[in-house]
């Protein structure tokens, strides 16, 4: 009995010390030509860094690449758009993975964050069926919000 109980402490363990490597072994600091990952839903692009206009809101687990850093922001790309982000809602790709587990094992039914690891375990680290089983994990929880079949069937 004792040996099963355990387990799932072990495997706690692991994946602590899983994020704590992937964040230690991660700069920073980002320079044009990172790539981050935005963990905010609803990030706000906006046109100047006083952010006096929207561009466009965008969703956790969205890649941009940064075209140059400035203070606590960044001037990024994003799709078809450019524009400014506060440098506090992004993360490195490894950063962001961490960040999303941590989210996802406090709050398992946050479809948000499940969708959002799935965008970045596609687009960053080429895992299309890791990221069909978050998608279809987000629309289990969240079966009203199109992005999440719309994401699945990209995947």
């Amino acid at each position: 009995m004792q040996a099963k109980s355990k387990i799932p402490r072990i495997a706690g363990l692991c994946l602590i010390l899983c994020i704590v490597w992937l964040i230690s072994s991660d700069a920073v600091a980002q320079k044009s030509g990172d790539v981050v990952i935005v963990t905010t839903n609803g990030a706000e692009l906006t046109s100047s860094r006083s952010g006096s206009t929207v561009v466009a809101r965008i969703r956790a687990g969205v890649a941009c690449s940064v075209l140059r850093a400035a203070d606590d922001h960044l001037l990024v790309n994003v799709g078809a758009d450019v524009g400014w982000l506060k440098s506090s809602v992004v993360l490195s790709p490894k950063r962001a993975f961490a960040h999303f587990t941590t989210k996802i094992k406090s709050d398992p039914r946050n479809a948000t964050y499940v969708a959002a690891r799935g965008l970045l375990l596609d687009a960053h680290f080429q895992k299309a069926n890791l990221a069909v089983l978050s998608f279809s994990k987000a629309i289990k929880l969240d079966p009203n919000n199109p992005l999440y079949y719309s994401d699945r069937s990209i995947a």
